[in-house]
């Protein structure tokens, strides 16, 4: 459901469009896109995989004990084919294009802005519309390498043509200076405030002097209006614990699940 609220093509498959394969977690049955492989061959998140490893022995997919090198590289391209002539947008998509058009057309100076989505087939796709737009794009998924994030990082800060940086959620939350942008475009809602914040932080290091605008993009109605009301729970939850530690908060539990659906 929160894959159809950015576009239908990442929920069917359409003769318009292919996608690589992207692996998903055998955890949060998400996308990864910083992938780890297990001894018994089943493909998880690494951060979900951190989080695992100390609270289970056993792969929660076939049940045997797991073992996984938590600094293993597992790499994989990110390939979005779209067929231009029968291209179809989304409602979201559109109205991050719109909103990039206006700072564009209604500011003297440049505007440089950052979008976060945690699907990397939506970067994809958001990468393919706004470069047809005319926007120049850096993007940064969580399985590449220091060495790539540091040219993506470069261009974006010192390149004035390049004004808007795509970043994978997580990814986003690791060894990243943004301080060229000021403003923060969030496509999809994450289970656990923290991420977001902490993606957000990218931009509010020092040597940032202009305001910042931050841009959450939800579909009223839908299931992302349920989440950020769960997000609104645990934050208000956080607030109120004495220790105030995020571990308590950052997992969904079978009550989140009965608030979102019931």
């Amino acid at each position: 459901m929160r894959l159809a609220a950015n576009h239908p093509y990442l929920v069917f498959k359409n003769r318009n469009t292919s996608f690589s394969d992207i692996p998903i977690c055998g955890f949060c049955n998400e996308e990864c896109d910083d992938p780890i492989m297990s001894k018994c061959k089943h493909i998880f998140c690494r951060e979900e995989a951190k989080n695992f490893l100390l609270e289970s022995p056993e792969c929660p997919v076939c049940k045997i004990k797991i073992s996984i090198d938590l600094n293993q590289v597992y790499d994989y391209k990110v390939q979005t084919k779209i067929d231009p002539n029968n291209w179809i947008s989304s409602t979201k998509i559109e109205f991050l294009v719109q909103q990039l058009t206006n700072l564009h057309n209604n500011n003297t100076k440049i505007e440089k802005s950052i979008i976060f989505s945690q699907y990397v087939n939506f970067l994809e796709i958001l990468r393919w519309r706004l470069e047809r737009a005319g926007f120049r794009c850096v993007v940064i998924y969580g399985n590449m390498q220091i060495n790539q994030r540091k040219v993506a990082i470069d261009k974006f800060n010192n390149e004035s043509h390049i004004t808007v940086f795509l970043i994978s959620l997580k990814a986003g939350g690791v060894a990243l200076n943004l301080t060229e942008a000021n403003n923060v475009f969030l496509m999809d809602l994450w289970w656990n405030p923290a991420v977001e914040e902490q993606a957000m932080d990218r931009i509010h290091r020092i040597g940032q002097h202009r305001p910042i605008r931050i841009h959450r993009i939800i579909i009223e109605n839908s299931i992302e209006s349920k989440i950020l009301e769960l997000q609104n729970k645990k934050k208000a939850l956080f607030e109120s614990s004495i220790e105030q530690n995020y571990a308590a908060v950052e997992k969904i539990n079978e009550e989140d699940l009965h608030f979102l659906f019931n």
